[in-house]
């Protein structure tokens, strides 16, 4: 598991997934897909496909650890939220 720092704010926390949190991806996907398409790039359709996410999370966490990039999400605040 990586040690990560997080932004938190009251309603927010900004932070990098790790690699075992692909779901949350996934979900996100699902969840948003019809209301954010009109706005986003088209995607490859197994963009949101577990094989894919946890490839995507993975390289996201190796650049991390060598310092190379980070890539934030932003989270509702789970501690404040439940």
């Amino acid at each position: 598991m990586l040690t990560v720092s997080r932004i938190v704010t009251e309603r927010t926390v900004l932070t990098l997934l790790q690699r075992y949190e692909y779901q949350v991806l996934i979900d996100y996907g699902k969840n948003t897909l019809s209301h954010l398409s009109p706005w986003e790039p088209e995607k490859e359709q197994d963009y949101f496909d577990e094989s894919q996410v946890r490839s995507r999370l993975q390289m996201s966490n190796d650049l991390f650890v060598t310092g190379s990039a980070i890539h934030f999400v932003a989270r509702g605040n789970i501690d404040r939220d439940g």
